[in-house]
């Protein structure tokens, strides 16, 4: 867990570096940014690796509670 929370912070000092190149000054609204940020292939690798790395912990966390039961019958 030490390591998740290691890396975690990392990559929240690193955001700056992540910034992709490009002007922002057409995102004014809700709209507008919900269309960028589905339309920038920076953004979705981004929300797939979130997603791959959420469907990991929720197995993860399954596996641990089917081996937790199975250990205590």
């Amino acid at each position: 867990m030490r390591l998740a929370t290691t890396l975690a912070l990392l990559a929240a000092m690193s955001a700056p570096a992540l910034a992709h190149p490009g002007s922002h000054s057409d995102v004014t609204g809700l709209s507008a940014a919900v269309q960028h940020f589905l339309s920038s292939p920076f953004h979705i690798g981004i929300v797939a690796f979130l997603i791959l790395a959420l469907c990991a912990l929720v197995g993860e966390l399954g596996m641990r509670k089917i081996r937790q039961d199975r250990n205590n019958k």
